[in-house]
């Protein structure tokens, strides 16, 4: 057999939206606003409930918008310790700049409302950083962020201090060679950067990032370095804040402008969409693939086929489990009966990077998992062992996104298919090598229901 629309039980390429093109309506809520990046590189804000849709610009595609890929954008909510305001750098509205020329630079927001937040700094004297009291330590994980353009700087540092404590949290960016590292003292719990291609002013535009757990009560300060080598160089700023989610929940700006928060989608329920109404009965096969943005829990999910409307009581799940302050490690995940049975990891995920991932599972309830990253060479994972339920009707099918708000993932493809269809399901098995899994991924991923939008 191949696969044809008959094969399929689920389909959504977000090419066009969140609308399933086979699957049921597309149910979404969100009571605040937020910020997407458009296809032209800028920021926009998509309103209280409408849904975000997220220019993705992919490995191996240019640098520079426009970007190459829509994805359907899903976040968790979290809160913002700094508001920021329509000249909040140029006006020095609360920031100590006074080491630094400030120069209005051209924003990677849309809106008026936030384009005060960029600025060119140039070292006029004694160096240092620029500075803003930012409250109170929580005492548990929290996150910096800033958004950053290349200029003539060699290094660019993104601190928090503890002015209590007399100490900062630091990354440095190393312009010449667009390297993130840790400057210390303080520890962090994880920090890294996305490269988000070519900045509105030129130059080469970075993402930072850092999560700390500060001394609780302590005294608070968010500081930025343009430049920490020499008087006459210059970075442009274009964002900087400090979030309270334990980890990188969402790297992507709060509306400083309006308010300190941005709410959950769906407010406690998934996104989720009505899905099939049958199982093939010789087991099913899905391809996921998604940008990964960031999860600040121990442990969550992209995706769920579950039993009912919400989500709970799972059929089957991708798991996303992060060990800070070192890998995050994905699984495919199968329930049938009471029992589990799971995939191998995929380990090493950066936010930015793109995830593929095919789960099959049998019709013993046996499964298994192949996946790429980056664009990179498949692999597959072993078997696991058949489930003495077997490979069980769902009661309500349906396909969600991101249970339990935990994780920020930009949503590219998903499908799932009759595993009876798919001409390369003979590949399949304990051991397959690494160009079989290659050969199964691919049939998947070129599977296209409108080839035209190709």
């Amino acid at each position: 057999m191949t696969l044809s629309r008959s094969s399929v039980l689920f389909y959504n390429d977000f090419a066009a939206g969140p609308e399933a093109e086979v699957g049921g309506p597309f149910h979404f809520s969100r009571d605040s606003s937020k910020w997407v990046l458009g296809r032209d590189g800028l920021y926009h804000q998509a309103r209280a409930g409408q849904y975000g849709m997220h220019w993705e610009n992919l490995v191996g595609q240019a640098s520079a918008p426009p970007y190459r890929r829509p994805a359907l954008l899903v976040e968790p909510g979290y809160s913002d310790n700094i508001v920021g305001n329509t000249a909040e750098f140029v006006t020095a509205s609360g920031w100590n700049i006074s080491s630094y020329s400030a120069v209005a630079a051209t924003s990677i927001f849309a809106d008026a409302a936030m384009q005060g937040w960029a600025a060119a700094f140039t070292w006029s004297s004694g160096g240092g950083a620029i500075y803003k009291g930012a409250g109170n330590l929580s005492g548990s994980k929290e996150t910096y962020v800033c958004i950053c353009e290349e200029v003539s700087a060699g290094r660019s540092i993104g601190a928090i201090r503890d002015n209590s404590m007399g100490s900062e949290y630091q990354v440095q960016m190393d312009w010449s060679t667009y390297t993130v590292t840790d400057h210390g003292p303080l520890a962090l719990d994880d920090f890294g950067y996305v490269d988000m291609g070519r900045g509105p002013n030129g130059g080469r535009l970075f993402l930072l990032w850092f999560m700390f757990t500060g001394t609780s009560g302590n005294l608070r300060q968010i500081k930025f370095y343009p430049d920490a080598d020499k008087a006459g160089d210059t970075t442009i700023l274009h964002y900087c804040n400090v979030q309270d989610k334990a980890g990188f929940g969402s790297l992507l700006p709060g509306d400083g402008s309006t308010t300190l928060s941005r709410a959950t989608e769906v407010g406690g329920q998934n996104v989720y969409w009505d899905a099939f109404q049958h199982l093939p009965a010789a087991g099913l096969a899905f391809y996921w693939e998604y940008i990964f943005h960031g999860v600040w829990a121990t442990y969550s999910d992209t995706i769920r086929l579950g039993d009912d409307s919400s989500g709970y009581d799972p059929h089957v799940r991708c798991e996303m489990h992060n060990n800070f302050p070192d890998t995050s490690l994905y699984f495919v995940y199968h329930e049938s009966g009471g029992q589990v049975a799971r995939s191998q990891a995929i380990t090493g995920i950066q936010p930015g990077d793109r995830i593929q991932q095919v789960g099959v599972i049998f019709n013993d309830g046996s499964i298994m998992q192949i996946s790429a990253h980056e664009g990179g060479q498949a692999t597959g994972t072993g078997v696991s062992a058949a489930l003495s339920g077997g490979y069980q009707t769902l009661g309500h099918p349906a396909v969600s996104l991101v249970p339990f708000d935990a994780a920020s993932v930009g949503a590219l493809a998903l499908k799932v298919v009759d595993l009876g269809d798919l001409d390369s399901a003979g590949l399949l098995g304990p051991g397959i090598s690494n160009a079989d899994a290659q050969t199964v991924l691919d049939e998947l991923a070129d599977f296209h229901l409108d080839a035209a939008a190709y």
